[in-house]
């Protein structure tokens, strides 16, 4: 197998940046080292281009080597071109700029597996992204991201024109030894390229998998300003099977669960562990996403192995929708929360912001469990007086809501409830029960959820996070306080 190396551009003279891109900030980390560190996951080594040997010495680690380019200041094909004089005998260079963000180190794998792993590329020297027309950005290639054999060097230099200077020049003048790879289909949502600082200011919230960035008003005590706040990502993940013996294989929904992305493959074989479903590492044929073009999908199917059983009251168990959804917020309410209230009005349960900072401090007074245990969340239910209607204590965040709504429910006074106060983070599922009972604020003295935040908006509800002394962070409908 080729030894695989990947290549990082460092060099160039970023006149429109005014600075050295490389060493520009984003998200408290240089991007180079994003670059550097995105890379060294997929391939065997990474390797540096730069102008001078010791340029970034204060900011790669001991084990990343630096190669000077030949000819600086001259566009990344010089950067190339000392690449592949560095790469061993049979290598490939995985090459990309450190000027690009939100790339998938998983497509250039894929970039490397189109040039080394198929019988039809044997012959071909280069392996690039190329727009479909149908991408609506027009035909063409995205040469800064390519994987190249160091073969490609020696057939430069005796069989192509030295008046190349650009990538897509390089690409076209291989003509059918460059194989042209479809571009990922979320590049466009994802990728950002930074020229200017302006660029880089408008990806500063940019979101990760995990991490969603979202507007909010701040407050403390009378004082109002508006920043950006990251929120958890909460999405479902639908988990479905296919079970039995071949030839009468069944398929079932198991579950339907939510959870930050990422990491799935391993969320769900943890959760057929501890149902006992699996025990041995043979009891799985296959765990993935079912849009295999989509590792982000939020429907997985495991395929079972034949002699692995299923008991019947498992399946459905878990089941909070039957629909697949999407992976906006929209789809996944439309999927977990079909049959909604209406939305309540700005105008329902008003209150001021010193009210609402109270009410923190008469929760914890009356947690009588916690005092005893420091163990139990707590959901307390204040009507628009600021009174306490009802409180309850419960080792789960879900069943103390439960309680308090039920409670008040079953008393008929749900109507008077005006402020659900929660002394954990505020989920979804916490904000779909304020919804169904109508009450119009949620505060928490941790954070919300990207999905909780969907919610509050579309519901017509006040959500606050963060709530301590007279700080808070209002994610929705921040009207609903009158001072």
């Amino acid at each position: 197998m080729a030894e695989v190396i990947a290549i990082v551009l460092a060099g160039g003279r970023s006149q429109r940046f005014g600075a050295d891109k490389a060493r520009a900030l984003w998200r408290g980390k240089p991007l180079l080292l994003h670059a550097v560190e995105g890379l060294a996951a997929v391939a065997d080594r990474v390797v540096v281009i730069a102008d001078r040997a010791d340029k970034y010495l204060d900011l790669l680690p001991k084990s990343i080597d630096t190669i000077v380019d030949a000819a600086p200041n001259q566009g990344p094909l010089e950067g190339l071109r000392a690449a592949l004089g560095y790469l061993p005998q049979g290598g490939v260079a995985l090459v990309a700029p450190c000027d690009v963000v939100g790339v998938d180190p998983q497509w250039l794998t894929q970039l490397v597996h189109n040039l080394t792993g198929q019988p039809a590329a044997a012959g071909t020297l280069a392996a690039a992204f190329r727009h479909a027309n149908s991408s609506g950005k027009g035909a063409g290639w995205e040469p800064l991201h390519g994987a190249y054999r160091q073969e490609l060097l020696a057939f430069w230099q005796h069989s192509l024109p030295a008046t190349l200077r650009a990538p897509h020049q390089l690409l076209t003048a291989l003509a059918d030894r460059a194989l042209a790879v479809g571009l990922p289909r979320q590049w466009h949502a994802r990728v950002h390229r930074i020229d200017t600082p302006a660029d880089l200011d408008a990806i500063a919230w940019l979101a990760t998998e995990r991490v969603q960035f979202i507007e909010i008003i701040q407050r403390d005590s009378a004082d109002t300003h508006a920043r950006h706040d990251a929120v958890a990502i909460e999405q479902p993940l639908e988990i479905r099977l296919q079970y039995g013996q071949i030839g009468g294989r069944q398929r079932s929904t198991f579950a339907v669960t939510l959870r930050t992305p990422g990491h799935d493959a391993d969320l769900i074989a943890g959760l057929l562990v501890a149902e006992g479903i699996l025990s041995e590492r043979g009891d799985v044929l296959r765990i993935g996403a079912c849009d295999t073009e989509d590792h982000e999908s939020a429907v997985w199917s495991v395929d079972l192995a034949p002699q692995v059983v299923v008991p019947e009251y498992l399946l459905g168990r878990r089941l909070a929708a039957t629909a697949a959804c999407g992976l906006c917020g929209k789809g996944s309410l439309d999927a977990l929360f079909p049959q909604r209230p209406r939305p309540l009005s700005p105008q329902q349960g008003t209150l001021s912001w010193a009210q609402l900072c109270e009410l923190p401090l008469r929760m914890r007074a009356a947690q009588t469990t916690f005092d005893e245990t420091g163990g139990l969340h707590a959901a307390a239910i204040f009507n628009q007086a600021g009174d306490l209607l009802c409180l309850r204590e419960d080792i789960g965040r879900h069943n103390a809501v439960d309680k308090a709504i039920g409670h008040l429910w079953q008393q008929g006074r749900l109507h008077e409830a005006n402020v659900l106060m929660l002394s954990g983070r505020a989920g979804f599922e916490l904000v779909q029960k304020a919804a169904m009972a109508q009450i119009a604020v949620v505060a928490a003295i941790g954070a919300p959820s990207s999905l909780a935040v969907d919610l509050a908006q579309e519901a017509g509800i006040t959500l606050v996070g963060f709530l301590r002394g007279q700080r808070g962070n209002v994610y929705a409908h921040g009207r609903r306080f009158v001072a």
